[in-house]
């Protein structure tokens, strides 16, 4: 049960899951919240995760982590690690792939991961 989904960066090919970062959302992981936290990356011109993967990721859960405390109901629903790790195939919202610009470029139900 949740609102689950899973971010990456875009990869044309979907290869090398078992070395990508991704962030694993429970809770929020919808399409239009989504979004928000991606033009908040935005907004706060933080680098890119093609740019800067560490800096990046970091700074993104943090954006997400700091939004979620503003409500208080999902302090445990964010996490960090390896794409291959994360429930991408979640049948809620699956995974969000995002380019340089905190775009999202492509959103699958994260089966092709399986």
């Amino acid at each position: 049960m949740g609102d689950r989904a899973v971010i990456t960066s875009w990869d044309v090919n979907k290869s090398n899951m078992n070395k990508k970062i991704g962030i694993y959302l429970h809770w929020s992981g919808y399409e239009e919240k989504v979004k928000h936290f991606l033009a908040l990356a935005k907004q706060k011109e933080i680098r890119g995760c093609d740019t800067d993967p560490q800096y990046c990721w970091a700074r993104l859960v943090q954006i997400i982590g700091d939004e979620f405390s503003k409500t208080g109901n999902n302090d445990l629903s964010l996490g960090i690690g390896i794409v291959s790790n994360l429930d991408c195939h979640n049948y809620d919202n699956g995974v969000y792939y995002i380019d340089n610009e905190f775009n999202i470029v492509d959103h699958t139900d994260g089966s092709e991961l399986e």
